[in-house]
């Protein structure tokens, strides 16, 4: 089993036959597990953000056609379905710390020695922090140059594991790797920009919404696209 945020994993028939024991995997050894229901208001809302995001940047921006675009985002939202079923607890991040380092780079890429001042400007920051990005460039520390850099912590590594599923998903519908990389940056920063510090769960019995039931092998049960956050 894994777990995401204290959240575990589903429970297969081969751990329930095992030595672990708890009342869930012994109402599933009993075959008396909740009959699927369909996901709550919230979850729903999530997967239909997902996929109205990712429709917009591929037939809006990247002149994918309609049918095919909603093929992709079917596609994806069952692979992060998969990834996040089991899980009673998910926080989806702000990402903060994402933005700072962006800002961070961005002041030392276009540092020419006597632009502080201008930079201090664009960037809505300080002289002062301006050239504590720069101290800690030289540094090779750039991601302490900020104390709130390490302030959104929690569930950091489903926001960056998020991206993988889209970009991985993509692939597997045939899309370059280097678009595929783009959306799926694309898509978190969309995502978190909406649900960044919000929770919502996706239970071991709950149906996926109803759209994304369009594709083959679609349901409760784990499939190709199955991966563990």
């Amino acid at each position: 089993m894994t777990s995401v945020n204290g959240g575990l994993s589903a429970v297969s028939l081969e751990e329930a036959s095992g030595s672990f024991d708890s009342p869930r995997v012994r109402r599933l050894k009993a075959g008396s597990m909740p009959r699927p229901r369909r996901a709550n208001k919230i979850t729903c809302e999530f997967f239909d953000d997902l996929r109205d995001t990712l429709l917009g940047e591929l037939v809006g921006r990247r002149g994918v056609d309609s049918a095919d675009a909603y093929s992709h985002c079917v596609h994806v939202g069952i692979a992060v379905w998969n990834a996040l079923r089991g899980n009673d607890h998910i926080y989806f991040p702000t990402g903060k710390f994402i933005d700072i380092e962006v800002r961070q780079k961005a002041i030392v890429a276009e540092f020419t020695g006597n632009n502080a001042a201008a930079l201090a400007r664009k960037y809505k920051t300080s002289c002062i922090n301006v050239y504590r990005v720069l101290k800690a460039a030289r540094k090779s520390r750039i991601a302490s140059a900020s104390k709130s850099v390490s302030e959104d912590r929690p569930g950091l590594d489903l926001l960056f594991l998020f991206q993988d599923m889209v970009m991985h998903a993509l692939l597997r519908r045939g899309m370059q790797r280097d678009a595929a990389a783009e959306i799926g940056v694309f898509a978190r920063d969309k995502m978190r920009e909406v649900w960044g510090g919000m929770h919502f769960f996706v239970g071991d019995t709950q149906l996926m919404p109803e759209w994304m039931e369009s594709a083959p092998g679609a349901g409760i049960a784990k499939g190709d696209d199955d991966a563990d956050f």
